[in-house]
């Protein structure tokens, strides 16, 4: 019996902090880093955008939805080849370097994107915005 009651306190403990834990993810707003790039920017410029603004991100429970929003904010800056580009390389790092880019842009994460996205890489590079 009191075993049973030890786990059901370790389990309230648990769902407390859990629930806690995402009422502060929803109340604190997300940070939105300035950015002073103009538009028109070609993929490899909307690429730099992003990783000034997410260098600008502050660390803690928000840093993920903040690069996020960086990368939003400054593909709408791109031109049309430039977002397409950016898109495209996004889709690639997220499905084969999340884990090494989560914490933003580090020199595992520009290792993991040269080489398992190196067409989108090589594309995005090479974008003129035609």
């Amino acid at each position: 019996m009191r075993r049973h009651r030890r786990w059901l306190w370790v389990l309230g403990i648990g769902v407390v902090l859990v629930f806690g834990a995402g009422i502060t993810w929803l109340l604190v707003p997300t940070p939105r880093p300035e950015i002073s790039e103009g538009t028109a920017l070609t993929c490899f410029a909307v690429g730099k955008c992003s990783e000034g603004c997410a260098r600008r991100c502050p660390a803690g429970i928000k840093k993920y939805p903040c690069m996020l929003n960086c990368d939003k904010r400054c593909k709408a800056r791109g031109c049309p080849s430039g977002r397409k580009l950016s898109q495209e390389l996004t889709d690639c790092v997220q499905r084969r370097c999340l884990w090494k880019c989560i914490r933003g842009p580090t020199p595992a994460c520009y290792g993991c994107t040269r080489t398992r996205c190196r067409a989108q890489s090589e594309a995005c590079i090479a974008d003129r915005c035609r």
